[in-house]
């Protein structure tokens, strides 16, 4: 309500103010402009074209802004002027051509008074007005998170020479701003603070003109240099200041009865002192018009309503941000989208946004590797070579703490995690104590240390086992690309409701536990005579874990009835307890089904040796990436080897390979495990 008295009351001013002089009014003006911008991003022509947005196969692939502005104003003959402006816009997303739901709204209220001076070929303007924003979001724009104001006084000097008008404007600004406003980009905010005031200027440097005026329309151009300064209050407010240099040209049709169309290509580039950056935007604005004067007897009324369409609007978004003053996060290259079909299907599986993934091919043609890195790295600052490794060893970026510049992890501090315990079987260490070995035997240098009684039972277990069994390796490369992506795509909604990561070991992990159940000889065991063959309906799972002191082998109970999640969380229950030597003797007994995980240790392939009484054990190595044939084109894919070790006696080479076929399409589809 007090919004409305506000307004009343101007335009009261307004009037009584054209008359104050006696005068007729010079001119009253009415403009509307209607714009419309359209960014497609995941279409065929997903290029930043409006008009593919419109493809019903474009799943929650358009995101629209929506701007209707109206400006009312008086001229009189006395130089005196008042122009009220009032301007909605609208961010929202389309889904199957239709509107899905709003996002954020926006409404200006700009109301001003000003006087002309001419002192010979200079044109002065002085203003004085008053500025107000409301931020708005929700479905239907009901909630108010944010508003500021501005009350602005100060000169416009300007001149023709030429043809050409050169303006100056240099304007004195109180600002106040409350919740979460920062309405049109001039302020910035690096905190939480409820509100906030104080003063600034702008100043602006243009120039404009026409190039060609003749019968076949007209072209104009126009240069805009915009200057924003804040000086806010608050200690979590960042003094800033806002540069915006726009230039645009425009062509204009010739008018037939006052309508005329018109098409203009421009770019604006801006920047905030108070972050790290820069935005560029190149837009084309098409659309049409109609302006027409009608004299009165108070003076000329002239309407000018336009409608703009955006057919084109690339933006390039590149540096360091701050979020609400504590998340650093990087955006990356915003421009017209090059992707192979094969990145723009995962992108879209992802629910990821293809304009943020910045692509390693021709031209920056974005590739399916190029979605799979951008999201292993969740905007993780890393080195390449580091990146690499990481991938490798399957290592999890989000806790590493990178010893680079700004918190960039680098190649050492991968390294580092590498050498760390694990998780895992002890054989890779127990290789590297016997090449450690062979260098002293070599060197004359022997220190002669005594088994503990963990390391003779696991001594004396794997003999065994070697001796007994008569054993048969199987060898799958696995292509990884969609294991790694179902992990990352529900690696949130898992610890939000568990408070546990989910790792690539357990997808595995859960893989197999389907297959398992298709595949019983796998997941069976050897009477003690030798003369049974023990089919179990259930899977137990066992997780070979290894650590500096010897190895254990935990067993996860009733598997096979088990959600994924469920199974992430039993498993890291009972691999710690492992590791805090808590295990009871029932928590590593009766296991079908043994996994043994090398990967971490860059280890490539090697034969698991069997957990008896198992015919069978898993072989996991790590994720190296290939190149690969897919669909007769050669691409870089995320390859892991797995090994699959068979007792002969109980599983035979044709059984073992139908499982591993088995697990491999389940691996590479791995969604249809979740159905």
């Amino acid at each position: 309500m007090k919004k409305l008295l506000g307004l009343l009351a101007f335009m009261l001013a307004t009037v009584s103010f054209a008359q104050t002089d006696q005068d007729i009014v010079k001119n009253a003006y009415f403009d509307q402009d209607f714009r419309v911008k359209y960014n497609d991003q995941y279409g065929d022509k997903a290029n930043h074209i409006g008009n593919g947005g419109f493809k019903k196969k474009n799943i929650k692939g358009v995101k629209s802004r929506t701007e209707v502005g109206t400006t009312l104003g008086l001229n009189d003959e006395a130089g005196l002027n008042a122009s009220l402006l009032y301007k909605h816009e609208v961010f929202g997303e389309f889904e199957n051509g239709k509107r899905n739901h709003f996002l954020q709204a926006t409404d200006l209220v700009d109301g001003n008074l000003s006087k002309d001076i001419k002192w010979g070929d200079l044109d002065t303007t002085t203003k004085l007005g008053v500025r107000h924003w409301t931020n708005k979001e929700g479905k239907r724009h009901t909630k108010t998170n944010g508003e500021s104001n501005e009350i602005y006084f100060g000169p416009t000097f300007g001149m023709n020479v030429l043809g050409q008008n050169i303006k100056t404007t240099l304007e004195a600004v109180y600002f106040g701003q409350r919740q979460s406003g920062n309405q049109d980009n001039r302020y910035y905010r690096n905190g939480n603070d409820g509100a906030r005031n104080g003063w600034g200027a702008n100043l602006s440097l243009g120039t404009d003109g026409k190039l060609l005026d003749n019968n076949f329309g007209t072209i104009s151009y126009d240069v805009t240099l915009d200057h924003f300064l804040r000086d806010a209050s608050g200690k979590n407010n960042k003094s800033n200041v806002r540069l915006d240099y726009t230039v645009g040209v425009a062509y204009d049709t010739p008018s037939f009865a006052g309508f005329y169309a018109f098409v203009r290509p421009e770019n604006e580039w801006s920047k905030h002192t108070a972050t790290d950056g820069y935005e560029n935007e190149f837009t084309v604005w098409t659309g049409f018009g109609y302006k027409k004067e009608f004299d009165t007897s108070v003076g000329t009324i002239t309407v000018n309503p336009s409608v703009r369409y955006s057919p084109v609007n690339k933006l390039t978004d590149k540096g360091e941000y701050w979020n609400n003053g504590s998340e650093k996060k990087t955006t990356v290259e915003n421009n017209e989208l090059r992707a192979t079909p094969a990145a723009r299907k995962l992108a879209q599986q992802m629910g990821l946004d293809l304009f943020l993934v910045k692509g390693s091919g021709a031209n920056g043609r974005v590739h399916k590797e190029d979605v799979e890195t951008f999201k292993f790295e969740k905007h993780v600052r890393i080195s390449p070579l580091a990146r690499k490794i990481a991938l490798d060893h399957n290592i999890e970026l989000e806790n590493v703490v990178g010893s680079g510049h700004n918190g960039k992890i680098m190649r050492d501090d991968i390294l580092k995690l590498i050498a760390k315990p694990q998780e895992t079987e002890d054989l890779a260490r127990h290789e590297k104590a016997v090449v450690a070995e062979e260098k002293a035997v070599a060197q004359q240098d022997i220190e002669i240390v005594p088994m503990t009684a963990m390391r003779k039972v696991i001594s004396k277990r794997m003999t065994e086992s070697y001796l007994t069994a008569p054993t048969f390796a199987l060898n799958y490369e696995i292509d990884m690309t969609e294991a790694i992506a179902l992990r990352k795509k529900i690696l949130d909604t898992i610890l939000e409701s568990t408070g546990k990561k989910i790792t690539i070991t357990d997808i595995i992990s859960f893989a197999v536990i389907k297959t398992l159940l298709k595949h019983k000889f796998v997941n069976s065991s050897l009477s003690e005579d030798g003369t049974q063959i023990i089919l179990h309906n259930y899977v137990n799972l066992a997780i070979a874990v290894g650590f500096d002191g010897g190895l254990l082998v935990p067993v996860v109970k009733g598997a096979d009835k088990m959600t994924l999640s469920e199974l992430v969380v039993e498993s890291k229950k009972i691999v710690k307890k492992a590791l805090d030597m808590k295990l009871t003797p029932d928590e590593q007994s009766g296991s079908t089904f043994t996994i043994s995980n090398l990967g971490m240790f860059g280890v490539q392939s090697f034969n698991p040796i069997i957990n008896q009484p198992n015919s069978a054990i898993l072989g996991v190595s790590s994720t190296v990436e290939k190149p690969v044939v897919v669909n007769g084109e050669i691409t870089v894919r995320p390859m892991m080897t797995l090994t699959l070790t068979i007792d002969h006696r109980v599983v035979d080479g044709l059984a073992g390979a139908k499982f591993m076929q088995d697990l491999k399409n389940a691996l590479e589809n791995p969604i249809a495990l979740l159905i």
